[in-house]
């Protein structure tokens, strides 16, 4: 089969009015790389477009153009809730030119509701869940059991959906294909200077599933059973991403530390190997899995920054989301962190459940006695296939199914929150960057920083983007 594989161009749009829109990363889609790598393993030509270098007005000339040349059996598109509207458009985009031409929608959009998004789009079929092997069996026409976790929205061609569906088996992680990064071209990515080190930068991931229970967090992909590479493997990628030009790796694991001896054992075949790259852990460490040694081994190994999940100041609304992390034990993060000098980038979250005006007073003082490196806030987005969405719904609080408004990047009035406005939240959005970058301490010690660093010129730059520029 021929097999294009669209990104939507919304990727990076939905950072536009964030407050971390200077930090955004431009790295190939990991996604795709790793069905293009079970579909090339299998014997079809497969090709990805990037629609992120593409601008809104013109993606669909892009989509129309990249169809008619290469005259494909099948477009896949992966997306996020906050994209399925731009997946859809794909999909329509392709039946215009060839109603033949079958499309196939995966990501956690689709995962956690594949029967939703049949019936609002013209996508043929829906894959939950992890989908390497299971586009594989779509794309050489298996049936039975290997379309488990396939959602068909009717009969097509040759094509038959067992009648009892269930969610996609997870893939020892081990045995995966080795994610095709090869049909990007490293040299369009580049990654600013706040979150990189050196370009290009080149995904990966480590482990794959998260063992946690945040209400807020969406599982339907990767599931809760957490699965780790070996060594071996985890090497063999950063060899490939090497050999394909890319001078940094960022990690994408939901939870890399959850076994932290065995990410321990990942590190220190790093250092015997002599990778030599710097690595960014930026989707986060827990507080309660923070370990010196781990983050001394790290940075001889070239991580110079880590992220952390700190959510909120106060301990009621941690409890009431479930994050299951105590206030003292991010104290403690953050004393380890600095002492083993490690740049620290901290999360934190507005609107959570029983959350008010003095709770969000804490998280802002917590977040300024923290003193991460850096800090950004985000407003609760109850996304479908979270505990929280489904409670809101059951008593009503959900406003809207336009699946395009829900970006916690660009808070908007989605949900009725049980106890606060949106012009409340909208504010404190605001207030908590302000008040925690315009601290006289903060902005010498970045001064400083930036200016022994040679960053000086780009930080104002990004500062200033940050808090008065446009998109």
């Amino acid at each position: 089969m021929k097999i294009l594989l669209f990104n939507p161009s919304g990727a990076l749009r939905v950072y536009s009015k964030s407050k971390i829109k200077v930090a955004v990363p431009i790295m190939p889609s990991l996604s795709l790389a790793a069905v293009a790598g079970a579909l090339l393993d299998n014997g079809h030509d497969v090709r990805i477009i990037d629609l992120i270098f593409s601008d809104a007005g013109s993606s669909d000339e892009c989509v129309k153009s990249e169809i008619n040349l290469y005259k494909p059996d099948m477009v896949g598109v992966t997306a996020t809730t906050t994209l399925f509207h731009e997946a859809s458009r794909i999909s329509d985009l392709a039946k215009s030119i060839s109603n033949n031409i079958i499309t196939i929608l995966g990501g956690p959009h689709a995962s956690c509701l594949p029967i939703e998004a049949l019936n609002a789009s013209s996508f043929d079929i829906a894959v939950t869940g992890e989908g390497e092997n299971a586009v594989k069996a779509i794309a050489s026409r298996s049936s039975g059991e290997a379309f488990t976790g396939v959602y068909f929205k009717a009969k097509i061609g040759s094509y038959r959906a067992d009648s009892k569906i269930q969610r996609t088996p997870e893939i020892p992680v081990d045995s995966l294909p080795m994610p095709a990064l090869k049909l990007f071209d490293a040299s369009k990515y580049f990654c600013p200077r706040v979150i990189a080190r050196r370009n290009p930068v080149g995904p990966i991931e480590m482990s794959r599933g998260c063992i946690f229970n945040c209400s807020f967090c969406n599982k339907t992909v990767h599931g809760r059973n957490f699965r780790i590479k070996s060594p071996e493997r985890v090497i063999a990628e950063l060899r490939e991403l090497k050999r394909l030009g890319y001078r940094e790796f960022h990690v994408l694991d939901d939870q890399f530390t959850t076994d932290i001896n065995k990410a321990k054992a990942i590190v220190d075949e790093i250092l015997k190997q002599s990778i030599n790259m710097t690595w960014n852990l930026r989707t986060g460490i827990r507080v309660d899995k923070v370990d010196e040694e781990f983050l001394r081994m790290a940075k001889k190994a070239g991580c110079y920054q880590v992220g952390i999940g700190f959510e909120s100041g106060n301990q009621k609304c941690l409890d009431a989301a479930g994050k299951g992390i105590r206030i003292e034990q991010a104290f403690n993060a953050m004393r380890i962190i600095k002492k083993v000098g490690i740049e620290s980038a901290g999360f934190f979250m507005l609107g959570l459940p029983g959350e008010s005006v003095e709770t969000m007073e804490e998280t802002i003082r917590y977040a300024i006695k923290l003193n991460p490196d850096y800090a950004k806030a985000t407003v609760l987005v109850p996304f479908p296939g979270t505990r929280i969405f489904d409670e809101y719904e059951k008593k009503g609080l959900i406003k809207t199914r336009d699946w395009s408004r829900y970006n916690f990047h660009e808070p908007s009035e989605i949900y009725t929150h049980p106890t606060l406005s949106w012009d409340i939240l909208k504010k404190y959005y605001e207030l908590f960057h302000k008040r925690f970058y315009f601290r006289p301490a903060y902005l010498i010690t970045r001064f400083w920083n930036s200016l022994l660093s040679g960053r000086l010129i780009y930080d104002i730059y990004s500062g200033y983007r940050t808090f008065f520029g446009r998109k």
